[in-house]
């Protein structure tokens, strides 16, 4: 009922029905996300942390759930907080790119001598993942020769089963995923660095630089 709402538009009703079923069966991750950007929408985005640490907690493993709580942060004012929580995340996942782009904006912005030290990673982390995709898709190339050398005979290719994501969540994937969006980053020590992100709740203000707050 929740999605016929949330489709026409109805985001009350649609609330009212994602919400009932959170509180029945409060692990549905669908529901967890959808919550969560509502809350956004509202520009309550405080609101919306718990819910992706709820998800955070069942996909231990899966780092757009603090990616997300760390934006929710940022939207909220909190830039302390959402810097420890990038912070978490690099250490748990050293090479994840979004997170160490907002690393080299958030300490850039905030004039803290770490933003050196994350250009670096960052430009380390993009050649190793280009690095990866050339490998992945000469594999794949030959792969892909080998599975129609087979299908010729009569034998099935394997097809992956994945359930497809919604569309708010899709949406989020796609933003998280995609370096292409977001501000140019343009202080000189970093220009051959690709610091440009995509917030996955989209654009908000940035914090005052140390120079500014003096």
């Amino acid at each position: 009922m929740g999605e016929i709402f949330d489709s026409e538009n109805d985001k009350q009703q649609a609330y009212h029905y994602h919400f009932e079923s959170f509180r029945y069966f409060p692990s549905n991750l669908t529901v967890l996300d959808w919550l969560g950007a509502y809350y956004v929408s509202l520009q309550v985005a405080e609101k919306a942390v718990a819910f992706y640490e709820k998800a955070a907690l069942m996909q231990p493993t899966e780092p757009k759930w603090k990616l997300l709580i760390g934006s929710c942060h940022r939207r909220s004012g909190n830039y302390q907080l959402a810097l420890r929580t990038y912070k978490d995340i690099l250490a748990e996942f050293p090479e994840n790119i979004e997170c160490l782009k907002f690393l080299v904006r958030m300490c850039s912005d905030m004039g803290l001598p770490e933003a050196a030290t994350y250009a670096t990673q960052l430009k380390r982390a993009e050649k190793a993942k280009e690095l990866r995709e050339r490998i992945g898709s000469s594999q794949s190339g030959s792969g892909s020769r080998r599975s129609s050398g087979r299908s010729s005979q009569g034998l099935p290719s394997p097809v992956s089963d994945s359930t497809p994501p919604t569309r708010g969540r899709q949406a989020r994937l796609s933003a998280l995923e995609s370096g292409a969006a977001g501000d140019n980053f343009g202080r000189s020590q970093f220009r051959d660095v690709d610091a440009s992100y995509a917030d996955p709740l989209g654009p908000q203000e940035r914090p005052r630089t140390a120079a500014r707050s003096r």
